[in-house]
């Protein structure tokens, strides 16, 4: 999952105020520094920003889901939801194992 131009700063941990009083699961993800020439440039790119947003939703439904359920946003945007067997919602059902 690597986008090109950029570094991974790995995971950090910090007890930001927008993540402890966060009232559902929450994360904060750093895309860049707009200080920096080179990321400044990117941001102002839509394509990248788009390959940005695409990378998150991917980590998002596989960290729920499973590996191998995202399939691209385009993908996922034209497909209708399929029903949760287990509840009759039309939820994803989570990967087995996850929940």
């Amino acid at each position: 999952m690597s986008i090109p131009h950029s570094a991974n700063a790995g995971v950090h941990t910090a007890n930001f105020r927008v993540l402890r009083n966060a009232t559902c699961p929450a994360v904060l993800v750093e895309c860049g520094y707009l200080s920096n020439r080179n990321e400044g440039n990117l941001a102002r790119d839509s394509e990248y920003r788009e390959l940005l947003a695409d990378r998150i939703a991917e980590a998002i439904v596989e960290q729920r889901y499973g590996a191998g359920v995202y399939h691209g946003s385009t993908q996922v945007a034209a497909q209708p939801p399929q029903p949760n067997t287990s509840t009759g919602s039309t939820e994803l059902a989570p990967a087995a194992g996850h929940r």
